[in-house]
């Protein structure tokens, strides 16, 4: 039995040939699999997506790591006090946090690939990028989230390095090491690998 999928516009069909005896012809069975088929498309977005932001998931951004080709870089974010803003303005203002970050990823590193790491870290890879670049863009990303329109106002610190292709490990403890010295020099700024005591 020899069954194919095609999409006609927005429909998708899985045809099956029946062969009837062996001269008398072939049953064609189309299935309209157009719902079956949407609905694997949206699991496969939900798996990689983080539902609130809508940025990407940590387990994408650990699978897009290990295919990079290119050199470039990887930053971490934290929002700085994020406990606070929940416990004085509750966890939907701590959402709203959370989702305008995303969008100032969003706007200063479309080219570059943002996931929501957990909680209220975020990470971003930007391929062929140099580090001198990515840390002036990182500067300029700090200062308009600081500077956004919110009825929420926070900051975030910035951990900034080249990665190293083949070892994820080792890339992300080092950039995890340099956003802690940025949580250590007094949060609301960026720490780069050539200025880090490592």
């Amino acid at each position: 039995d020899g069954i194919q999928r095609v999409s006609i516009g927005q429909q998708h069909y899985q045809i099956r040939l029946i062969p009837i005896g062996k001269h008398h012809g072939t049953i064609v069975v189309f299935t309209d699999v157009t719902e079956i088929t949407e609905a694997k498309k949206q699991m496969e977005i939900l798996a990689k997506t983080d539902q609130l932001t809508k940025l990407y998931n940590r387990r994408y951004f650990v699978d897009y790591f290990d295919q990079l080709e290119q050199e470039g870089v990887v930053m971490l974010v934290d929002i700085d006090h994020f406990k606070g803003v929940n416990d004085q303005y509750g966890h939907p203002a701590g959402d709203k946090v959370l989702c305008e970050l995303a969008q100032c990823l969003n706007d200063h590193f479309s080219d570059g690939v943002a996931c929501r790491y957990g909680g209220e870290e975020f990470a971003v890879i930007i391929e062929n990028e140099t580090l001198e670049n990515a840390r002036n863009r990182g500067e300029k990303f700090r200062a308009a989230f600081q500077y956004r329109q919110t009825d929420f106002p926070c900051t975030v610190s910035v951990g900034l390095c080249r990665y190293q292709k083949e070892d994820y490990s080792k890339t992300m403890n080092l950039v995890d090491k340099l956003l802690y010295q940025a949580k250590n020099a007094g949060r609301n700024s960026v720490v780069w690998e050539e200025m880090a005591v490592i």
